[in-house]
């Protein structure tokens, strides 16, 4: 579940955000709807990454987190594969977005599980 929050939570955001950015420049709708979509999802990944840390508490957790982290994240690489015809129509860079998701978690994630 904590690892949604922070691996899924955080792509959606990030997704959300570079389209909105793209839908803004040509000025199509919606933006009321996009903007409470954003802040949603920047709840739930601020959400997460609270949880996470009250369960980092523990070594025994600690210990956990690269793994189930990394399961996360290979499903994450899995969609930016299978959406990359998409972000290339979207003249979106599929690479960005992997590295824009790595940048973006708390460094002591990122760096077990990059």
């Amino acid at each position: 579940m904590t690892g949604s929050q922070i691996v899924l939570e955080g792509f959606g955001e990030q997704i959300i955000s570079r389209l909105n950015r793209g839908m803004d420049n040509q000025g199509i709708g919606f933006r009321r709807l996009r903007r409470k979509l954003l802040r949603q999802e920047q709840s739930h990944y601020a959400f997460g990454l609270r949880m996470l840390e009250q369960q980092t508490s523990s070594a025994a957790n600690v210990e956990r987190i690269p793994d189930l982290a990394a399961d996360y994240l290979q499903q994450v690489h899995s969609i930016i594969d299978e959406m990359s015809d998409v972000f290339y129509s979207l003249d979106e860079d599929p690479g960005e977005y992997r590295a824009d998701l790595l940048d973006n978690l708390p460094d002591w994630i990122r760096g077990s599980c990059t």
